[in-house]
């Protein structure tokens, strides 16, 4: 008698699973909000990009316009650089593991070649 119970209780239970629709573990909701809050993210990070990059925040605190005025070649691998600002032109001393600071120049008279001799 036990054994036809429990046999109509493992038939009822079996029938029960088989009877009852499964449920998927990710529905097509749960895949839409997903995908919604990721292109939400995507896009606001381009959006933060674009505007970093058009405000050019950083570029305009850190920028120092320095322009390369001339370079006269010493040897094959050692050369002079003349940079110029807007307040200052500096003479650079470039060899191939080493930049030298050489002199401050100013736009009136050059105090290089005291320096030097």
């Amino acid at each position: 008698m036990e054994k036809i119970i429990s046999s109509f209780i493992l038939l009822f239970t079996c029938l029960r699973a088989v009877a009852e629709p499964q449920r998927p573990l990710i529905d097509s909701y749960k895949i839409t909000q997903l995908s919604l809050v990721l292109g939400l993210t995507i896009g606001l990070i381009f959006i933060l990009a674009y505007l970093a990059k058009k405000l050019a925040l950083n570029h305009k605190l850190a920028t120092v316009e320095l322009k390369i005025a001339g370079t006269i070649p010493i040897t094959n691998k050692d050369k002079l650089i003349l940079l110029k600002s807007r307040k200052a032109t500096i003479l650079l001393g470039v060899s191939p593991g080493r930049i030298s600071y050489l002199c401050h120049l100013d736009t009136q008279e050059t105090d290089c070649h005291e320096k030097f001799t």
